[in-house]
């Protein structure tokens, strides 16, 4: 009897350990959003539930008011919404962890099966890619998960399914996130590996193909804008701006270089039917990662796709040792024992207002929120604030417009300076800047102790009096109020 039970069990092992994975995955995953869009991104969803039709115009900062900014975010903002409404911080959270969740499974399957290599490449991919997923519920984590969609789609004989699967997932991608355009890259690059190899048929419906994935993505509430926004983005430096949009080390860049040649160059010899198909993907995702921090995920990921389609058999028989049967158990009951002990931390720390405002990736000012909640200021009134705060005070105190968000680095001005230009020059104190407030209509200063700004302003300004100060952050109020 014991035997039969053993044989059994060996014989869904593979499911037991894909089932016993996602189950750790989930639990370690469970972290709290530090994203500092994530205030905004709550509005417009408030927004789109309260009106059932998205926001167009800018009504969060008095700084281009009533812009329209074409976005890619609108069913993302929804869902983000109805998460915060039923449970808060802690949805999300819980969210995530299943996003993160669902992310394995779909990796997995692109390892076809080989589920204990693909379950150590992933915690891999998890651990390399720490920058970005350790931010919690992102907008861009569902690009992740759509790229994945993507080549597992692709891998599909070519039929009708095929096409009918890829308009619906551009109409999804292009309402979660921008990063749609990628995925329009990687279709590209089916279409031009393919073109001159197969058949007639197959030409026609490789081409249907991409016309309908480029289709797919005028399926917005924008239609061309979302285009428009991202040749924004690709006008402004934006590398000059954001932190997040640097690119990584000179050392890091020569890896990522060394390794995608590499790459390519085993990827030439193994004689591969789809070597050039991943050549190009390879190249594409290089250029993205040493252009970008924040595209430097994709990296990990371009390598373990590919190889898991180039090396399907070698992974099946890699997946056969039994070295990599334990290391692979290791890790998944490490990671449940991990996720079980933090979550409880995890939860604290949102519950927790003071702490997820002061031990957070993200110091915000809380104390001043709770000032402003019981000695409000004119409701509508106008407050320059830093712009890692902004997202997050219109989020927590709507009743205000403020300065500048999360939003606007790419939004188009009619001198040409990006937003965030104007506001760093503001919260350096270069030359000007106390009458450029006055001008810009800025009512009251709210700004982190300590800055240039308010260094400045401490030594006395006869546009600006100090009215409330706290050890995070000081709230200055115009004298022409």
């Amino acid at each position: 009897m014991i035997k039969n039970v053993w044989l059994t069990v060996h014989g869904y092992h593979k499911i037991i350990i894909a089932v016993c994975a996602t189950i750790s995955i989930v639990l370690v995953s469970i972290i709290p959003p530090f994203d500092t869009d994530l205030g905004w991104h709550l509005r417009y969803g408030s927004y789109f539930w309260d009106n059932f039709q998205v926001l167009r115009t800018n009504e969060l900062t008095y700084f281009l008011h009533d812009y329209t900014w074409s976005h890619s975010y609108s069913i993302y903002q929804a869902i983000t919404f109805v998460l915060y409404k039923i449970g808060g911080l802690e949805a999300l959270m819980v969210g995530y962890g299943f996003l993160i969740g669902i992310l394995y499974i779909v990796f997995g399957t692109l390892f076809k099966n080989s589920w204990y290599v693909s379950t150590l490449a992933f915690i891999l991919f998890l651990w390399i890619g720490l920058s970005t997923l350790s931010l919690g519920w992102r907008a861009q984590v569902f690009s992740l998960l759509c790229f994945m969609l993507v080549f597992l789609i692709l891998r599909s004989s070519h039929s009708i399914k095929r096409i009918l699967l890829l308009g619906v997932l551009f109409v999804f991608w292009v309402n979660f996130h921008g990063g749609f355009v990628i995925g329009l890259a990687v279709v590209g690059f089916d279409f031009v590996s393919q073109i001159y190899t197969v058949s007639r048929r197959e030409k026609v419906l490789v081409s249907i193909g991409l016309a309908v994935s480029v289709f797919a993505t005028f399926i917005n509430p924008f239609g061309w804008g979302v285009y428009e926004e991202i040749l924004n983005h690709l006008q402004t430096p934006m590398h000059l701006l954001v932190a997040e949009w640097v690119g990584p080390s000179t050392l890091v860049q020569v890896i990522y270089i060394g390794l995608s040649f590499l790459w390519i160059w085993i990827l030439y010899t193994s004689n591969h039917k789809r070597k050039y198909f991943w050549s190009m993907c390879v190249l594409f995702v290089t250029y993205l990662s040493i252009s970008a921090l924040r595209h430097g995920v994709y990296m990990p990921l371009i390598f373990f796709v590919s190889v898991a389609d180039v090396f399907t058999h070698k992974l099946i028989m890699l997946n056969k040792q039994e070295v990599v049967h334990i290391s692979a158990w290791v890790l998944v009951v490490g990671g449940f024992l991990i996720g079980i002990f933090s979550m409880g931390p995890a939860f604290n720390d949102v519950k927790n207002w003071d702490r997820y405002c002061t031990q957070g990736l993200r110091i915000y000012p809380c104390e001043i929120i709770e000032y402003l909640t019981n000695s409000p200021l004119p409701s509508g009134s106008h407050l320059y604030t830093l712009f890692e705060w902004g997202g997050f005070l219109s989020w927590q105190l709507p009743e205000y417009t403020y300065f500048v968000d999360g939003r606007m680095p790419a939004w188009k001005t009619d001198d040409g300076v990006s937003p965030y230009t104007t506001y760093l020059e503001i919260i350096q104190a270069k030359d000007g800047f106390s009458e450029n407030l006055v001008d810009y209509g800025t009512e009251y200063l709210l700004i982190a102790n300590g800055t240039f700004l308010d260094i400045r302003l401490s030594e006395g300004d006869m546009l600006w009096r100090e009215l409330y100060r706290d050890k995070t952050a000081v709230i200055y109020q115009s004298d022409n109020k």
